[in-house]
């Protein structure tokens, strides 16, 4: 399995969409882009039980996932991606609450 740089590439919000959260913490497997059909998959250690996830998640799509390796480091890194992503959704939805909030008082 070819090693993927998580650490000096970055990977956009959307290609993290591809992979739901739960899952990626789950298994351990970040997607790391996506090229035409190809879906990029990153790994720490290669793991059946996650390759078999992603296998029948990309066959829904009629997708082909290619596999990497990437660091620890890397792995975390994306995964607070994540992390960063939720706190926004969350600060978003309550500025929202609050902004309606504001205008039923009034």
């Amino acid at each position: 399995m070819p090693f993927f740089d998580a650490i000096n590439n970055n990977i956009s919000r959307d290609d993290l969409a591809l992979l739901p959260q739960d899952i990626a913490r789950n298994y351990n497997i970040v997607c790391l882009g996506r090229e035409g059909k190809i879906l990029k998959f990153g790994l720490t250690d290669p793991n059946l039980k996650a390759m078999e996830a992603v296998n029948f998640l990309s066959q829904e799509q009629k997708l082909t996932p290619k596999y990497f390796i990437i660091s620890r480091s890397g792995m975390a890194k994306i995964l607070k991606e994540y992390q960063k992503i939720e706190e926004e959704i969350s600060s978003a939805l309550d500025e929202k609450m609050k902004a309606e909030g504001d205008e039923l008082i009034q």
